[in-house]
């Protein structure tokens, strides 16, 4: 939207304190664009200046010039200031445009903002509090090192779990894997940028990419396997994969199926479906491909 919108939005609900509403153009997850009616309102304690809170519905669902009209009487009718409404009329409309079943109970004394810190602002705090604590560790661990511990102790537990799901239980590799990680983690430390997210979706993330070299280093050593006998192993374990993919006893189409199988993890089926061949064809290809880089390796 045009920053003449954004200071239309800004001027109603924090400067007049009113509702807003308007229809946006929003976007999907696969860039394609929508329009969406879009209601905002604030929310404010008696006896208070500012807004406390903002109440926000998008309503996409609506159909119809008369429906979206309606709903933007009600709206404005629910949340000015000069409404008649009271805050439990307030909770009950909530709930109703928010589809829910349930009728609003009495307030008990509470106002619209005190429920809206138990029920849903409280939550989100206790998430967000968790992620400060993140970034107080990280700040520390960057000024001194050491500090990391705090961080590795914090999350070890989760990243062991996390490899154990995918090393079959083997409690070594998960091990190994875990140190992998925060190895890695270390290293980068000082290049590290405090974000919304918690710093275990960061090693989350280190762990997975840790999990795939894992997995692509297995295949590359089942290459060696099947390509040479056991006794030439520990005289081309210097080679790098780069090195056997552009042996030029190769061709094209073998260094792709080879680059496939072994550095991609694509199985024979898989190959055949995006290449457009047939299983034994792959596997034709393959079995010359691993003849030419025995022939490369030993000769």
């Amino acid at each position: 939207m045009p920053r003449a919108f954004y200071n239309k939005l800004w001027t109603a609900i924090g400067d007049k304190q009113v509702p807003f509403v308007a229809t946006v153009t929003n976007v999907r997850k696969d860039k394609a664009r929508y329009p969406e009616l879009m209601a905002i309102a604030p929310i404010i304690e008696k006896g208070k200046k500012t807004p406390e809170y903002f109440i926000a519905f998008e309503m996409s669902h609506l159909e119809g010039k008369a429906e979206r009209e309606r709903f933007e009487r009600e709206f404005q009718k629910v949340f000015s200031k000069k409404g008649v409404l009271n805050d439990e009329e307030r909770l009950r409309y909530i709930l109703q445009t928010l589809g829910s079943k349930h009728v609003a109970p009495a307030l008990g004394g509470k106002s619209l903002p005190e429920i809206f810190r138990e029920t849903l602002v409280g939550p989100f705090e206790e998430r967000f509090q968790a992620r400060k604590a993140d970034h107080e560790l990280i700040l520390a661990a960057q000024t001194d090192p050491k500090q990391f511990q705090a961080l590795y102790n914090k999350y070890r537990h989760t990243i062991f779990v996390y490899f154990m799901r995918h090393a079959q239980g083997n409690v070594e590799i998960a091990e190994d894997l875990a140190q992998d990680t925060f190895y890695r983690a270390l290293r980068y430390l000082e290049n590290f940028r405090l974000t919304n997210a918690s710093y275990g979706t960061y090693l989350l993330r280190v762990a997975h990419n840790v999990l795939i070299n894992y997995f692509r280093k297995k295949q590359f050593l089942s290459l060696i396997d099947e390509t040479i006998a056991d006794k030439m192993v520990s005289e081309v374990c210097h080679l790098s994969e780069d090195t056997l993919w552009q042996s030029p006893n190769l061709l094209a189409t073998e260094r792709k199926v080879l680059s496939m199988k072994y550095q991609e993890g694509f199985s024979v089926h898989e190959i055949a479906i995006t290449l457009g061949k047939s299983e034994n064809a792959v596997k034709l290809l393959l079995s010359r491909a691993r003849k030419k880089l025995r022939s490369s390796l030993m000769g």
